[in-house]
């Protein structure tokens, strides 16, 4: 699973009472955090969020108010496409996301001598909020010793943007929820994390090969197969927000178990980008009707108002598929003298 961690500073309200905070602050924050939004609907990552979040806002006034809201919503004339409701609910979801501690399952831990690569970025933050994500790219980098065959690591933060992150520090101890996974301290982090400005930008990131591989569920297959398709949009100039509609048959996956696609990454590579050609409808040459016989002049093979078509994976697999009105449905993977489709 993708594990996606938010730092408590994306959260952190520039209150108008703050007289030092200008309304560039204010409109720089607003369009940070509402870039964000999408981050509720995703299904293919776990959004964590550090466990003192909440104090940290409600202890340094960065909790976003109604009345001071609706001021500086007026102030930045704002308020005529937002409502102070629709911040507090977004930073309230976020608010009640699974903490980083107890995915990783300790209560807390005890660091020092952390440097980064971005310290200069974020050196004009509070103390509190510097130490914070000094602690968050300790837990993420305790997260990956300690768990190494999980997925990619993100990082949500302002004022890094896109960027690999160097961490070098130390843990000295780790307060676990059961027995501990480490017998030794200190434990010294050398590790890259990689912070990204929008949730295009950690899609693009993604690699859905990966994904697919380690998916247990339809619904992991489906993500990664998703993530792949965006991106090959992405890559060659075409809007992702316009993505054709496709499904899984019924057997598809079991299919793709048959025939090692679930495991081997080379296979799976292949797999994805010939699923992607059927989807955007590219490369038409490697297409052929699934036809009922043997024959060239026999009909094509059909289910109802949907078409039977058949797509080289490479010489020993192909994809058979069906073209509805409702978009591509992939049927199954199977060998070359195989001319069969579930229905």
């Amino acid at each position: 699973m993708t594990n996606i961690y938010l730092d408590s500073y994306l959260l952190a309200y520039p209150s108008s009472k703050n007289e030092s905070v200008t309304i560039e602050d204010f409109e720089e924050y607003l369009e940070n955090l509402l870039s964000w939004r999408e981050l509720r609907d995703v299904n293919w990552s776990d959004i964590l969020i550090p466990k003192n979040t909440p104090n940290i806002l409600m202890q340094y006034n960065n909790y976003p108010h109604w009345d001071d809201l609706k001021i500086s919503l007026s102030q930045t004339g704002l308020n005529q496409i937002y409502q102070p409701k629709d911040i507090i609910e977004l930073v309230d979801n976020f608010l009640h996301l699974k903490t980083i501690e107890d995915a990783i399952g300790i209560n807390d831990i005890l660091f020092d001598n952390v440097a980064t690569s971005v310290d200069e970025n974020v050196g004009q933050r509070p103390a509190t909020y510097l130490h914070e994500l000094n602690r968050v790219l300790m837990l993420i980098s305790l997260n990956k010793y300690l768990f190494p065959s999980q997925n990619e690591n993100y990082l949500i933060t302002r004022n890094i943007g896109n960027s690999l992150v160097e961490v070098n520090g130390e843990i000295h101890d780790c307060e676990f929820v059961n027995e501990g996974l480490i017998n030794s301290f200190p434990l010294t982090i050398n590790g890259e994390i990689i912070s990204c400005a929008t949730l295009k930008d950690i899609i693009l990131n993604i690699d859905p090969v990966n994904m697919w591989k380690n998916s247990r569920s339809i619904a992991g297959y489906i993500d990664a197969l998703f993530i792949h398709v965006y991106q090959r949009m992405c890559f060659t100039g075409l809007d992702p927000e316009n993505m054709p509609n496709w499904s899984f048959g019924k057997e598809f996956i079991e299919t793709c178990r048959e025939h090692g696609f679930l495991n081997n990454e080379t296979k799976i590579r292949t797999l994805l980008r010939t699923c992607t050609d059927t989807i955007l409808e590219v490369d038409l040459p490697a297409t052929h009707a699934l036809r009922t016989g043997s024959g060239g002049d026999n009909p094509q093979r059909k289910r109802g108002e949907d078409k039977a078509w058949r797509r080289d994976v490479d010489y020993e697999y192909h994809l058979h598929y069906w073209q509805t009105g409702r978009g591509h449905e992939l049927a199954s993977v199977v060998v070359h003298n195989d001319m069969s489709i579930p229905a």
